[in-house]
């Protein structure tokens, strides 16, 4: 390899790396983007093993499966909903699941997570 050849290659590795900046208002839309991107597959999974457990557990054949399933699916669009017309990040957290499961049907989840822990 020449002289020139070397400085070249020298020159390509010491280039600055590229730098771009970013408004407020577009890092929330990527990071709402990605939170999106995670949370579906993540809730899919879910989902799936609590088929999975009505199935194997309470003897769930594929009609009813698919009716839980279908009854998942309203509530989770009907959250998403509620979550893009209020524009609120804690709309629905961790706690307001626990407290609506605790009040309409009378499961202290908390206490169960805290049991098997």
């Amino acid at each position: 390899m020449t002289r020139a050849e070397l400085r070249r290659r020298a020159r390509a590795e010491r280039k600055a790396k590229a730098t771009y900046n970013m408004t407020a208002e577009q890092i929330a839309i990527t990071a709402r983007c990605a939170q999106a991107d995670i949370m579906k597959p993540t809730f899919i999974i879910m989902l799936s093993l609590s088929i999975l457990a009505l199935h194997d557990v309470f003897g769930f054949g594929p009609v009813r499966a698919l009716r839980f399933f279908k009854a998942v699916m309203l509530k989770w669009d009907i959250m998403h909903e509620d979550f893009d017309r209020l524009g609120a990040d804690d709309t629905y957290d961790f706690k307001t699941f626990m407290k609506l499961c605790k009040d309409e049907v009378g499961i202290d989840l908390d206490s169960e997570i805290r049991k098997e822990r």
